[in-house]
């Protein structure tokens, strides 16, 4: 064990049992609202650890084990239930894989066939993309002995496809339906506790606010208030959801996982963390009215885009046609609907009978309605192709890392999606190395520095405020208020003018925060939430007035209405977010030349 503190007290091992117990019988208590009484006082739980997972996805999950074999006492807190949470949480129907089977799948070749894509973004670590390469092989085998089964189950082999510009068929097609349940499973083969239910709100910082001491936050299903005394801390809360409206019409988005508010990308800008890339924002394509996308299926197996006038549309906007990258298949859906050439359709027709029954099997296996959709909406891929749009936009950038994991705050460290540069999806590999980090750095850490009291009561009084209320704003409506300002000023066509006005237009929404009301403790978790979406919408506003460019790397897009093409000089200069000395509300905004050997080299400051 490192250090002397124990990993937790009765409280955690009740929650942990309690938790798991009830996820294996498929127990639906945690579903019961509770109303509080008027005068509720929370029962406070203390814990100690020295590594405090936030988030328990893929790349929590990943973190908790690797913080675990490195030696560390690790606890993972996860706002849903960890054997369903995440973006992998409904399946999985794809896995980029270097398995060694021919001359091309080797992490040399990947990496190289990666920068010549063209798939970064500015500040993207070279460094972090390379150990990408070089760990995957190893954690790929590493999944499939805790059964993962990646092989195709009627033929014994990996069905592998070509998508998003790869440059060689990297991308494995199974059937991940039980993705997340396996992966979860190893964190409790591994006797790492899980409090499930539980949302971090705060971390905390010690008195000179340089270094991690620990963080708080609520259990939804009983309102009781979680303090952590923890030496490190690795934030795996994945991307900022919600911040726009679904194209889709639902009022939560469907193609990345609604759970995933940014609660992350919030707490590490308070706590002082450095933000990156916050402006590039992540879409797909989906079917119109159904916001699932299918987009690794549909142009793995070589599916066409068309036009109105059954015109295929995507080598004007990319040489690789269909098979570019997902952000230039958006931007090419969105080119042709906005010249009047929509709406625009995905083609199956030409496959072949086995692939045309391989490509529905696999469609359902990420979003397993879809199947229904197609059902009741009487489309038949093989004869007729289906009509398309694009998704919502979700803010998938964020907290600054470096190749290790590190933040720029001491003790803190961020995994996966969420984080500063994710061109590429690294959230399988990624969260061994930042519970490595983590568990090392905890090592050097002995005792670890108390919670300042003074925040500690700030945050809980915080947290609670909606409950103490009678009467106020309802969370629904603080969110629409801030989709609607995000939609309208800050989406495809955004420009100076417009970026100004949401600016204006949110900064006016900051006294609803104080007026968010709650009924019960679900309630309380989704004001909690709509918070954290409004400080992520705040975030991405102030990032995008600044990158004068519109410029595309992976599934990301930084898109300007009055700056419509790629500037060259843009194209290594990153926009930097950081909270004004101690004030959470006031947001500093750098631009820094991103060089091979010197990353942090600053041009110019802007305070906005």
């Amino acid at each position: 064990m490192i250090g002397e503190d124990k990993v937790s007290t009765e409280s955690l091992t009740a929650f942990t049992k309690r938790g798991t117990e009830d996820s294996a019988r498929g127990k639906k208590s945690e579903k019961v609202l509770v109303t509080p009484a008027s005068d509720f006082e929370p029962t406070v739980h203390e814990h100690a650890c020295d590594v405090l997972v936030i988030g328990g996805g893929v790349a929590g999950c990943a973190a908790a084990v690797a913080a675990k074999e490195t030696g560390a006492q690790v606890i993972v807190a996860e706002k849903y239930n960890i054997y369903s949470s995440g973006d992998a949480g409904t399946g999985e129907d794809h896995f980029l894989a270097i398995l060694g089977t021919d001359d091309w799948d080797t992490p040399e070749e990947f990496f190289r066939t990666y920068l010549k894509g063209n798939r970064d973004i500015p500040g993207e670590s070279r460094e972090l993309i390379r150990k990408f390469a070089y760990e995957l092989p190893e954690v790929t085998k590493r999944y499939e002995k805790m059964g993962m089964k990646f092989k195709d189950q009627k033929t014994g082999r990996y069905f592998r496809v070509e998508a998003f510009g790869e440059g060689h068929a990297y991308t494995v097609q199974f059937d991940g339906s039980n993705f997340k349940r396996v992966i979860a499973s190893n964190v409790v083969d591994n006797k790492i506790p899980i409090i499930n239910r539980l949302m971090i709100t705060k971390i905390f910082l010690d008195e000179n606010g340089k270094k991690v001491v620990g963080a708080a936050g609520i259990q939804t299903v009983d309102g009781s208030f979680h303090v952590f005394k923890t030496k490190s801390v690795i934030i795996t809360t994945g991307e900022g959801c919600r911040i726009y409206r679904s194209t889709s019409g639902h009022p939560y988005d469907s193609w990345h996982s609604p759970y995933n508010t940014g609660d992350g990308i919030a707490m590490a800008f308070k706590a002082g963390a450095e933000l990156a890339n916050i402006e590039f924002l992540a879409l797909t394509m989906c079917a119109k009215g159904y916001s699932t996308p299918g987009t690794h299926a549909f142009f793995g197996m070589g599916c066409y885009l068309i036009n109105s006038k059954g015109e295929r549309f995507m080598t004007k906007y990319h040489p690789l046609g269909e098979r570019s990258e997902r952000a230039f298949l958006t931007w090419g859906i969105y080119s042709e609907m906005r010249a009047g050439r929509g709406p625009c359709y995905v083609d199956a027709r030409h496959l072949s009978k086995e692939d045309q029954e391989r490509l529905v099997e696999t469609l359902v296996v990420d979003k397993g309605p879809f199947g229904d959709y197609l059902r009741q909406k009487g489309i038949d891929l093989s004869k007729e192709p289906m009509e398309v749009s694009i998704s919502e936009f979700h803010a998938q950038c964020g907290i600054r890392i470096n190749d290790e994991c590190e933040t720029t705050v001491e003790g803190m460290y961020a995994a996966g999606e969420g984080t500063g540069s994710t061109a590429v999806s690294r959230v399988g590999v990624e969260g061994y190395r930042a519970g490595r980090s983590a568990a090392k750095y905890a090592q050097k850490i002995n005792p670890t520095p108390s919670i300042p009291e003074n925040d500690l009561n700030a945050e809980k009084s915080r947290v609670y405020a909606p409950l103490k209320r009678s009467s106020g704003i309802h969370y629904l409506d603080f969110e629409k208020e801030i989709r609607d300002i995000m939609s309208d000023y800050v989406g495809f066509e955004r420009t100076d003018k417009s970026i100004r006005k949401a600016v204006v237009l949110l900064d006016q929404l900051s006294p609803s925060m104080k007026e968010l009301k709650a009924e019960n403790y679900h309630d309380l978790m989704r004001a909690l939430e709509s918070q954290n979406v409004y400080v992520v919408a705040r975030l991405v506003a102030r990032a995008s007035l600044e990158r004068k460019e519109t410029r595309w790397g992976g599934n990301l897009i930084a898109p300007r209405g009055d700056f419509p093409d790629p500037v060259s000089e843009w194209g290594n200069k990153i926009i930097v977010l950081k909270k004004e000395n101690r004030d959470e509300t006031r947001i500093n905004s750098e631009i820094r030349i991103v060089e091979e050997e010197d990353k942090d080299k600053q041009v110019n400051k802007v305070s906005i």
